[in-house]
């Protein structure tokens, strides 16, 4: 009697292993299989409920911490909008038919559902008053300066590639001689008659009001580096020789408050809501389960 127990014992331990076997092969059979499919787009993050996979990354030979922050920043935003509620009809797309791809379908609407989001959870709790708007003038007043102005006259003798060495010596000579003569205080109007006629000297005595960057850089540089009044030294450029004189150097100046209050208004918002979009984001991380896996 013992004897057949033990027997009946051993049997069943015999179909216990076969059973164990056979479910380990199969185990090992469903890992090998999943590890396969997922070779080629192996999951790189898990963010909740949800995968973030390879492919996403679009290339996978320029992986970014930045491009997969956006993804998972990206996935939180599209599942908290799923528990809002908040969803998008094809039809408030309005290019949604002229879409081809799938791909491109599904990320319009994606992009509208955030944006729906953060209308609602962002944007509609910012409030900006006028005073906040001439806080934000006063304390950021050097973003708003008008380009400089100086007005000038010059002195230009132009130079040809093909000329000889012996006469752009003699243009050097003759400009340099020009430039004794008006550090001596004779005006560019005297200069210009002198030379009235003349292609080989050319005198502006009043080119007008410049802004920077309106002239060569060589002369730009120069311009609005001299005083008031003050003569410059020949400058030699690939077209020929100058000598600038600033007749007039223009105080600096402020774009109004009144030209400018939509643009600081801008300003304003899009900070309040950079700053709040980060709070907010912060908050879902850290209340989301999120594992890296690169």
């Amino acid at each position: 009697m013992v004897l057949k127990l033990r027997q009946m014992i051993n049997r069943l331990k015999n179909k216990l292993n076969i059973k164990l076997i056979f479910l380990s092969v199969v185990s090992f059979c469903l890992l090998l299989d999943i590890s396969l499919s997922t070779a080629e787009d192996r999951i790189i993050a898990i963010v909740n409920d949800e995968f973030i996979t390879e492919s996403e990354l679009k290339d996978k030979n320029d992986f970014s911490y930045i491009k997969l922050s956006y993804l998972i920043e990206k996935k939180l935003q599209l599942q908290t909008a799923k528990k809002r509620g908040i969803t998008v009809q094809q039809e408030e797309i309005p290019s949604f038919k002229e879409i081809i791809s799938e791909e491109e379908k599904k990320e319009a609407v994606e992009q509208l559902t955030i944006f729906k989001l953060l209308n609602k959870d962002i944007k509609s709790r910012i409030s900006i008053n006028d005073k906040e708007l001439e806080e934000y003038y006063i304390l950021n007043k050097e973003l708003f300066i008008l380009p400089e102005e100086v007005r000038v006259g010059y002195v230009f003798i132009p130079i040809k590639t093909s000329d000889s060495p012996e006469n752009i010596n003699l243009s050097n000579k003759k400009i340099n001689n020009i430039l004794s003569d008006l550090k001596i205080n004779t005006s560019l109007k005297d200069i210009s008659t002198r030379y009235n006629g003349s292609i080989d000297v050319q005198v502006i005595d009043d080119l007008g009001v410049i802004k920077r960057g309106d002239l060569l850089k060589e002369l730009d540089i120069t311009a609005f580096s001299l005083r008031e009044g003050e003569i410059s030294d020949v400058i030699y450029t690939s077209s020929g020789f100058y000598i600038l004189k600033v007749l007039e150097k223009k105080s600096l100046k402020y774009k109004t408050f009144e030209d400018l209050t939509d643009l600081i208004r801008e300003k304003v918002f899009q900070e309040k809501s950079e700053k709040l979009y980060k709070e907010w984001i912060y908050n879902i991380k850290t209340s989301s389960f999120i594992e890296l896996r690169i």
